[in-house]
């Protein structure tokens, strides 16, 4: 799970740089997956240059929760995972019992 979450995690460094040179165009929304919003940044030229700066501030809270997300939502599989196992075996443990 570990590497799947350092697989799929994103940078802090990488989205504030793509918000100090592109962020007037949204890509650095499109890089935490706030297509919506990267869209809208892209058609008012960076929410008239508002979004952008106010981007530039909490795009670090924004990764921060993408990370977070990113993790529960691994251990909700994982977790999902671990119960399947579990009843797969049970199922088997009945038929031998049987």
């Amino acid at each position: 799970m570990s590497d799947e979450y350092d697989r799929q995690k994103k940078s802090k460094k990488v989205a504030g740089w793509l918000c100090v040179f592109l962020g007037f165009l949204g890509v650095h929304r499109y890089y935490v997956g706030d297509y919506l919003k990267g869209i809208l940044l892209l058609g008012t030229f960076g929410g008239m240059l508002i979004g952008w700066l106010l981007d530039f501030f909490f795009i670090q809270t924004r990764i921060d929760e993408f990370n977070r997300d990113l993790m529960l939502d691994l251990l909700a599989q994982a977790i999902e995972g671990t119960r399947k196992d579990e009843e797969a075996v049970e199922r088997k443990l009945k038929k031998v019992a049987v």
